[in-house]
């Protein structure tokens, strides 16, 4: 396997990992946070980073549920259905769609935080983690 080096990015790119086992739920039909926020990581990046999250995610009734994440601190997105993963109900053809993002940003403190929302109903999230490796600029 041959190691490719991004243009702009140090031989040790920064990382940082978060995970949140339990089981949690919203009715929310917007993103929004759980019980236990996140997971959520706060890295000094470059104006590039690769974000990589996971979640295991089930629903009340014939519906989707969405995980995505924001950033805040030196740059502000917001968690959208672009980055998410996307689970519907296996009432309907089971649709999953796994997510990772190469995001750009305002170099500085970012933290990456996971949010959470479901299309009616009741949407369960657990084993979520996020992971953001800092690609330079």
């Amino acid at each position: 396997m041959a190691i490719v080096k991004v243009p702009g990015a140090s031989a040790s790119p920064a990382s940082a990992n978060a995970r949140v086992d339990t089981q949690q739920s919203t009715t929310s039909t917007s993103f929004t946070d759980l019980a236990t926020v996140g997971p959520q990581v706060t890295l000094t990046t470059g104006t590039k980073a690769l974000v990589l999250i996971v979640a295991q995610s089930s629903q009340g009734s014939t519906t989707e549920t969405h995980v995505s994440f924001d950033v805040s601190g030196a740059t502000t997105l917001s968690a959208n259905n672009n980055t998410a993963i996307v689970q519907q109900n296996a009432a309907h053809n089971t649709n999953r769609q796994a997510s990772f993002a190469a995001v750009t940003l305002t170099a500085g403190s970012n933290t990456f935080t996971m949010k959470y929302r479901t299309d009616s109903s009741t949407g369960y999230f657990l084993n979520r983690q996020i992971c953001v490796i800092d690609l330079g600029s």
